[in-house]
């Protein structure tokens, strides 16, 4: 299953509030989870016995009302994440961020994410690489613009050997983000599903 260049926005369900993937492996590009909200886990991904690979992917405002805020992976899932934003998610009982289960595993690759009190809580394993724990800086997320402001700390921050052909490309064949705009500035790709949202 692929899925790319899409917003999930005010879905719920008891769990996985925007989706819940099932001894599957999807691949989702260009993605952002906003606004969702759970019952009972994953306000964002639930996943069961699954390993999605996630580039440049943003979560935020997410809301559970147990376990995992943006995920919560579950019976040996291991999820990896490139690129991609957790910031602001929320779950009344563990993992704001993430959540796993002892048998799960996740991998943050250069990922922006909430590293406070209750934010990454797990049974397994979290394996995080050149990750940054700053906020994001979005330009005005309270409004759902979740594109990266002048001062973001996600901007020419990605993962430096990020395939190019994973992405969207535009009429000349170059990769574009989630607006339409150029993937790659200033020669390095940057973390979320959005580039920057004003003018270099």
């Amino acid at each position: 299953m692929a899925i790319g260049y899409t917003i999930f926005n005010e879905n719920s369900a008891e769990s996985g509030g925007a989706m819940a993937n099932a001894e599957s492996m999807a691949w989702i590009v260009s993605v952002a989870f906003d606004n969702n909200d759970a019952g009972t886990s994953a306000g964002g991904i639930l996943n069961y016995r699954s390993s999605p690979e996630l580039v440049n992917v943003t979560f935020s405002r997410n809301k559970s009302g147990a376990n995992g805020g943006a995920m919560d992976n579950t019976f040996s899932s291991a999820p990896s994440l490139l690129n991609s934003i957790l910031w602001g998610n929320t779950a009344v009982s563990n993992g704001n961020q993430i959540h796993n289960t002892a048998s799960s595993t996740a991998r943050l690759s250069y990922c922006v994410y909430s590293d406070g009190p209750g934010d990454l809580t797990m049974g397994g394993s979290i394996e995080v690489v050149e990750d940054i724990t700053e906020d994001p800086a979005f330009a005005n997320p309270d409004d759902g613009d979740f594109r990266l402001s002048e001062g973001s700390a996600a901007r020419d921050a990605g993962d430096p050997a990020t395939a190019p052909d994973v992405f969207e490309e535009d009429e000349n064949g170059d990769p574009i983000d989630f607006d339409g705009n150029a993937r790659i500035t200033n020669g390095r790709i940057y973390i979320g599903a959005y580039e920057y949202g004003g003018s270099e």
